[in-house]
C-alpha cells in the first residue's frame, strides 16, 4: 500500500474533523499542521506565492509598458536627430537653424502655392473668356510692329514667345494676364484706378485682378519675409478664396479653384515627409499592438 503524503493527510484530518463537527481553528490547536521548508503554514505558504506570482506578473506589465514607451521615444528622439543634422550638415553654421521649416514658413509657402495654382488658373479663364490666344497674337503683333518693339525685352515680346511656345494661356502667370487685361483688353477700372489697391467691398472685376496682383507680389515677388503668422494666414485663405469664388461666378463654371484653395490652405507640403511621419506611427502603433496581445495572453494563461 503506497503511503500518503503530508498533504493528503492533512486533507484527510480536516475531512474527519468536519464530520465529527470541530472547528479547524480548534485543531490547529491539537494537530500538528505540515509546514513549508521556511517553517510557516503550508496553506499560508499557498497563499504568499499566489500573491508572490502576481506581483511577478504586474512587474512583468510594468517591464513591458516601460519597453514600449522608451521605444516610442526612440522613434521620437531619431526624428529629432535626423532633423538636427538637416540643419547642421557639414560646412554651415548654426544660423541655418534660423531658416529651417515652421508653421509659419508652410504658412507662407502655401500662399505662393495657391497663387501660382488655382488663382492662376482661374485667371488664365478670365483671359480666356475676354480674348483668345489667336486673337490676341494678332494685337501682340501689331503692337511690336507699330511700336517698332522686335528684338527687344518688353511685354508684348514676352507675350508673343510664350504664344508662339503654346497656343494657349498654360505659360501665363498673373503678371502677364494682369498687362493683357489692363492694357490689351481694355477691361473697366476699379473704383481706386489700375495698379491701386482696390476697397474691399468693390465687386468690379478689375478690383479682383488687381487684388491677385497686389497679393502676388506681396507673398511671391517681392516678399521681405518667408512668414506669414496663423492669424494672418487664416485671413488670406479666406480672402483668396472670396476673390476666387467671385471669378467663378463670372465664369459661369464649375467650382473647382474654390475647391483647390481649400484643399492646398492644409495640404502636406512634403508627401515624403508625410509617408515617414505614417511609417513611424505605424511603428509605434506594431508595439502597442504587440505588448496589448502580449499582456492579455499572460492574463489569459495567469487566470488559468
Amino acid at each position: 500500500m503506497e503511503s500518503s503524503s503530508p498533504t493528503q493527510k492533512l486533507m484527510t484530518s480536516l475531512t474527519h474533523i468536519r464530520i465529527r463537527g470541530i472547528s479547524r481553528e480548534t485543531y490547529r490547536g491539537s494537530v500538528q499542521i505540515p509546514s513549508t521548508s521556511s517553517g510557516e503554514p503550508f496553506e499560508e505558504g499557498l497563499e504568499k506565492k499566489r500573491i508572490g506570482e502576481e506581483e511577478d506578473q504586474d512587474i512583468s506589465q510594468d517591464k513591458r509598458l516601460n519597453a514600449l514607451e522608451m521605444s516610442k521615444q526612440d522613434v521620437v528622439e531619431e526624428r529629432k536627430d535626423k532633423e538636427q543634422k538637416d540643419d547642421f550638415r557639414p560646412g554651415t553654421s548654426s544660423a541655418t537653424s534660423n531658416y529651417k521649416s515652421t508653421g509659419e514658413t508652410t504658412n507662407h509657402s502655401r500662399i505662393e502655392r495657391i497663387l501660382g495654382g488655382p488663382c492662376t488658373g482661374a485667371m488664365q479663364d478670365v483671359l480666356s473668356k475676354e480674348i483668345s490666344p489667336l486673337n490676341l497674337l494678332k494685337e501682340v503683333e501689331d503692337h511690336i510692329k507699330k511700336y517698332n518693339l522686335q528684338g527687344k525685352k518688353t511685354a508684348y515680346n514676352d507675350i508673343e514667345n510664350k504664344l508662339n511656345i503654346k497656343m494657349n494661356y498654360s505659360e501665363f502667370d498673373i503678371t502677364s494676364i494682369y498687362f493683357v487685361l489692363r492694357n490689351i483688353c481694355k477691361i473697366k477700372a476699379h473704383s481706386n484706378g489700375w495698379g491701386n489697391d482696390p476697397d474691399v467691398q468693390d465687386k468690379a472685376l478689375s478690383a479682383k485682378i488687381d487684388r491677385l496682383r497686389s497679393l502676388k507680389n506681396k507673398y511671391k515677388s517681392h516678399a521681405p519675409k518667408i512668414i506669414i503668422i496663423d492669424d494672418e494666414y487664416e485671413k488670406l485663405c479666406d480672402e483668396i478664396f472670396e476673390i476666387v469664388r467671385h471669378l467663378e461666378n463670372i465664369l459661369g463654371k464649375s467650382t473647382r479653384y474654390q475647391t483647390v484653395v481649400q484643399w492646398m490652405k492644409t495640404c502636406t507640403m512634403d508627401p515624403e515627409q508625410k509617408i515617414e511621419h505614417e511609417k513611424e506611427k505605424e511603428e509605434i502603433e506594431e508595439l502597442h499592438n504587440k505588448f496589448t496581445d502580449s499582456a492579455q495572453s499572460n492574463i489569459v494563461s495567469f487566470s488559468r
